[in-house]
């Protein structure tokens, strides 16, 4: 089913940590470690709880008519992908895919960039005219033009500037070119940028303000406000989200 789907890069099997799991456990433990990607999956938050009942679970998932597993067996086999092969982390309560977070973290955003898309388009074919009387407000801004891409005017300042260059809407107040948006999840990472639409989005809705850069604004500024609500408690960082020192935090590597 679709709202089941992962990505599954076709050649996984020669990431270096699954090479030495399939050389030294054979097909059997390679085909065990996709199945318990499947299950973690299938959990709201993709975490399974490290504790005897899972073991339990995930050796009934792994017996059938030609081999068996008892919960002793999967439990080691579970230590092993987190301590020996690191394919899994784990805290003292739960364990994870990395790989599988992130994917589900890139999937997530796109499902929502569509489904923010799908209601602009809807309201542009039914809603109203776009008013242009050229006053606008942070609160006035249609759901047209906040998800159709809709270009920057030409400027009279230096020929060209910005010309060809789209804003999505990230937020409903929140705008940035997709150049922008990448440089920004290069930078911090996506768990702090989308930490930062928000803030950013919230402010806007309640002080009635625009900005005339977003990306200028979370650069100066709400970068530093994010971190200080981590800092503070006010937030914290949920387990498996790009690592801000990480520069990249690219989805790229198998596991």
């Amino acid at each position: 089913m679709a709202e089941l789907y992962f990505s599954h890069d076709s050649d996984a099997r020669n990431d270096p940590k699954l090479a030495a799991l399939v050389y030294e456990l054979g097909l059997l433990g390679y085909g065990r470690f996709w199945v318990l990607v499947e299950v973690l999956r299938e959990q709201p938050d993709y975490r399974l709880a490290l504790e005897p009942v899972t073991f339990v679970a995930l050796a009934k998932e792994w017996t059938n008519t030609v081999e068996t597993c008892s919960p002793d067996e999967a439990e080691k086999l579970i230590r092993s992908f987190i301590e020996r092969y690191k394919v899994l982390e784990a805290d003292e309560s739960s364990f994870w895919a990395p790989s599988l977070l992130r994917r589900m973290a890139k999937m997530e955003r796109a499902i929502a960039q569509r489904r923010r898309a799908g209601l602009a388009s809807a309201a542009a074919r039914w809603g109203p005219g776009n008013d242009d009387s050229g006053s606008e407000s942070a609160d006035s801004v249609t759901a047209v033009e906040q998800t159709q891409n809709a270009v920057e005017g030409p400027s009279s300042k230096g020929k060209g500037k910005g010309k060809g260059k789209s804003k999505i809407a990230y937020r409903e107040r929140v705008r940035l070119t997709q150049d922008e948006n990448d440089r920004l999840v290069n930078a911090y990472g996506q768990w702090l940028v989308d930490q930062c639409y928000d803030k950013l989005d919230a402010w806007k809705g309640a002080k009635g303000k625009r900005t005339k850069s977003d990306y200028k604004a979370i650069s100066l500024w709400v970068v530093g406000a994010v971190n200080e609500d981590l800092n503070k408690g006010r937030i914290s960082r949920p387990h498996g989200t790009e690592n801000p020192d990480d520069k990249y935090g690219r989805v790229g590597s198998a596991v």
